[in-house]
């Protein structure tokens, strides 16, 4: 951690004594690019953005997990169920090793299907993925 700390220092110092602009590191993180920073918010304008990048066939399917998972919260907010169900699964299809899908899906079942008992397998199996995971507790 402190070598890529240096490592960091030392490019941005170079730039600055160089006449340079430090580089733009938050254009590096494509979390906070769009469509991905409005996928994440869950917001009505999530559905596109989401559907953006699970078409675009550019993603890995760690991250597709997470576009799935986004847009299917999306869609237990706005009470669609049976989309929600469908985009959770597929996310944990792709990456069973994602605890956020098996939350998602176990508030999904505890609260709109009356299946209480998969609510808390999915919890249960978020905090063997994770222990410290505390949206599972």
């Amino acid at each position: 951690m402190r070598a890529a700390a240096a490592i960091l220092v030392s490019l941005l110092l170079g730039t600055a004594a160089s006449g340079q602009a430090p580089p733009d590191l938050s254009k590096q993180d494509p979390w906070k690019q769009e469509p991905w920073k409005t996928c994440l918010t869950r917001s009505d304008a999530a559905i596109g953005a989401c559907t953006t990048i699970i078409e675009g066939k550019g993603e890995k399917p760690r991250n597709l997990t997470h576009a799935y998972t986004a847009r299917g919260e999306t869609y237990h907010r706005q009470g669609k169920i049976g989309h929600a169900l469908q985009d959770i699964d597929e996310g944990l299809r792709l990456d069973p090793r994602q605890p956020e899908g098996y939350v998602s899906r176990g508030v999904l079942e505890m609260d709109n299907l009356g299946q209480d008992d998969g609510a808390l397998r999915d919890f249960n199996h978020a905090l063997s993925l994770r222990p410290s995971f505390t949206r599972a507790l």
